[in-house]
């Protein structure tokens, strides 16, 4: 599959748990919020009992409008 055509359409795939936080984390890094929050709303549904996962996610979503969005 092209990575780069998922990533326009702000979709990111992962297949586990771990697979969508290790993203979520990268993309965090460089700061692609909108992608990371994708990866940590991905990681919620793979386990909503999951309170690292929903740090996370809330944590990119105050980010998010903080910055004004990106």
């Amino acid at each position: 599959y092209n990575s780069v055509a998922q990533a326009a359409e702000f979709k990111v795939n992962c297949s586990s748990l771990e697979d969508c936080m290790a993203k979520g984390d990268m993309l965090t890094k460089k700061r692609k919020l909108s992608l990371a929050l994708e990866a940590y709303r991905n990681a919620v549904k793979q386990d909503v009992e999951n309170a690292d996962a929903w740090r996370k996610f809330e944590k990119i979503t105050v980010r998010i409008s903080e910055e004004g969005g990106c």
